[in-house]
């Protein structure tokens, strides 16, 4: 970070304490938002010492405390630093409240909406996702019971549902929209496993084992390099 990112010293103590602790941790006012989610203007004008453009107290107290956990200041000292600079302009200070009862009925009607918002999420989601439960799983592969092969590069074809997790001898696959997978894999002398395990959200897990049998032929086996 390059040091015109700062704003320059100020001569108050509060705003020396923030921008001293902005060049210890080396980061901006932008990335300090970032991480604290404060506004960019909030921080701005408190840098810039202008008091009396920042809300009540109390929501001051909450941001320097915010800002104090990030750059490892102490947020009581930039507390009483605020309260002490901006007692001239804002007569600010900790007797200051916020509105009566702002938000003590809409805060308890919120909960219940948001909760009920939430059940119905989940419902819903858990209606969508019967069918994919109580659905058999569909599998089919392009290796035939007791598959002897006379090649070592083998190409694994096959179809599963598009919404099954699927591996192959634990690596996983990743089908198509349509379901369809392929694997190049290389067979060693006899008899070759292959294990598909199939696994949905929610659901129970299912497996099927294929066998290939690689059997070397005789002008392979002889052939000079």
């Amino acid at each position: 970070m390059n040091r015109s990112d700062l704003p320059a010293s100020p001569p108050h103590a509060l705003a020396n304490l923030i921008v001293d602790g902005l060049r210890m941790k080396g980061v901006s006012l932008e990335r300090l938002s970032q991480l604290t989610g404060i506004s960019d203007r909030f921080l701005e004008l408190l840098v810039g010492e202008q008091y009396y453009k920042l809300p009540a107290a109390p929501y001051v107290r909450g941001y320097l405390i915010k800002i104090a956990e990030v750059l490892g200041l102490d947020g009581g000292e930039l507390w009483r630093e605020y309260l002490a600079e901006s007692a001239g302009l804002r007569r600010a200070g900790a007797s200051d409240t916020l509105p009566p009862n702002r938000f003590t009925i809409t805060r308890f009607n919120w909960k219940i909406i948001l909760w009920a918002l939430l059940g119905v999420l989940i419902l819903g989601y858990i209606l969508l996702r019967i069918p994919a439960l109580v659905d058999t799983y569909e599998f089919s592969v392009n290796i035939a019971d007791s598959l002897v092969v006379h090649e070592p590069a083998f190409t694994i074809k096959g179809t599963v549902n598009k919404n099954d997790q699927l591996t192959l001898n634990g690596e996983v696959l990743y089908p198509d929209s349509n379901g369809t997978f392929e694997k190049l894999v290389t067979l060693k002398d006899g008899w070759n496993t292959f294990e598909f395990k199939m696994k949905r959200f929610l659901g129970a897990g299912h497996m099927f084992t294929k066998q290939i049998f690689y059997q070397i032929t005789t002008s392979t086996a002889t052939a000079t390099p």
